[in-house]
């Protein structure tokens, strides 16, 4: 069956969403960092470089690079302040981060907290 043409950011969107999952398994792949940076590189979309970035500091906890997470969990709360297109809050989108269950949540939620808005996950 041939398939329809799809949209560039559409599929910019399901390869930023492949990357979160990739980051959220139990074992991500070697190159994932890259990967990650890769799809930050240049991107203009807003939810697709929140996802991206999202993964990319779940990677970095899953390796114990704890620093270099929280400085990317500051930089997606500090681009979703920024950004006009931006999917939610900075509190929302680093909320999502904490549901997500991942190396990179306990750091988002400490974020959260020294912000004076803590987050509960239940």
């Amino acid at each position: 069956v041939p398939r329809e043409k799809v949209s560039p950011l559409y599929q910019r969107a399901l390869g930023a969403m492949d990357l979160l999952l990739d980051a959220l398994e139990d074992t991500p792949a070697d190159d994932l960092e890259d990967r990650c940076r890769k799809a930050l590189s240049g991107e203009v979309d807003a939810s697709v470089k929140h996802l991206a970035r999202a993964a990319l500091a779940h990677a970095l906890a899953g390796s114990g690079r704890r620093e270099e997470a929280r400085a990317e969990l500051r930089a997606l709360r500090d681009e979703a302040a920024r950004d006009a297109q931006a999917l939610g809050t900075p509190t929302s989108i680093l909320a999502r981060v904490v549901r997500h269950r991942g190396p990179a949540s306990p750091l988002a939620e400490a974020v959260l907290a020294s912000e004076g808005t803590p987050y509960r996950s239940t």
